[in-house]
């Protein structure tokens, strides 16, 4: 069966919510809370550090995520944009 919009928003929502206290550990976390194989979950993960939410750090095993800073998403966005060369 597949997934729908709103199973992806709560998977996501699981991902943002616990990934501070769980650094290491989300994909695995986020695998056992719904019932997903871990690619299932890395996949969303990865969806969310292509939204600009995430970022990862390390190899494999040592792989760590953690929400990115708000300011650094601004600066990446159009906001940002108006106070760069890019946006001229």
């Amino acid at each position: 069966m597949g997934r729908t919009r709103q199973d992806a928003h709560e998977i996501k929502g699981f991902v943002l919510g616990n990934v501070r206290e769980h650094p290491r550990g989300i994909v695995r976390l986020a695998a056992a809370e719904f019932r997903l194989t871990r690619q299932t979950a890395l996949y969303y993960v990865n969806k969310l550090i292509d939204e600009g939410l995430l970022e990862a750090s390390g190899n494999t095993k040592a792989r760590e995520y953690r929400i990115r800073p708000l300011l650094e998403r601004l600066a990446d966005g159009p906001v940002g944009d108006r106070f760069s060369d890019r946006g001229r």
